[in-house]
């Protein structure tokens, strides 16, 4: 009887600590990537806003849906996210997102021209108010490489785009 009890008793210790951990971490988390392209600010917006071919050029995403008020982007596991633009300039894109998963939150892109192409920066920044959504984001996503993955696959689409 004692062996179950120290079993049970390990195993109620691990899930108040994960679960002291987890609320301990912060609620918003973001992350942000920058890159030179080959191309002007206006060819590399044409290519952001044509949200229906994103499946083409995006390998995360599995299918777009587009509807009045923005779309929803299916990723290859399956997650459902919604994105609406917020701002729209020709130096600045503003979206928002609301994941099915139980978190929402900001994405931001800049664009400067230089000799050469655009710089631009993204900046995505999600808020986790569950603490199991916000232990799992930590331990499964890193939005900084995730931004990295988008600028190298968005680089890649608009300078062959451009050629």
């Amino acid at each position: 009887m004692l062996p179950i009890t120290i079993v049970l008793g390990t195993i109620v210790a691990a899930g108040a600590a994960i679960t002291i951990g987890a609320l301990m971490l912060p609620e918003t988390r973001s992350g942000s990537a920058e890159s030179v392209i080959s191309a002007s600010p206006e060819a590399i917006i044409a290519v952001i806003k044509d949200v229906g071919a994103q499946p083409e050029w995006r390998s995360s995403v599995a299918a777009i849906a587009e509807d009045v008020a923005g779309w929803t982007e299916t990723t290859r596991s399956g997650e459902r996210i919604a994105f609406r633009w917020v701002h729209q300039a020709p130096d600045r894109l503003d979206l928002s997102f609301s994941s099915e998963s139980g978190y929402a939150g900001t994405w931001t892109a800049r664009l400067t021209g230089e000799a050469g192409g655009t710089r631009m920066s993204v900046t995505e920044t999600a808020n986790l108010p569950s603490p199991v959504t916000r232990l799992l984001a930590y331990l499964l996503f890193d939005p900084v490489s995730f931004s990295r993955k988008y600028l190298v696959e968005l680089k890649a689409r608009v300078e062959v785009s451009n050629e």
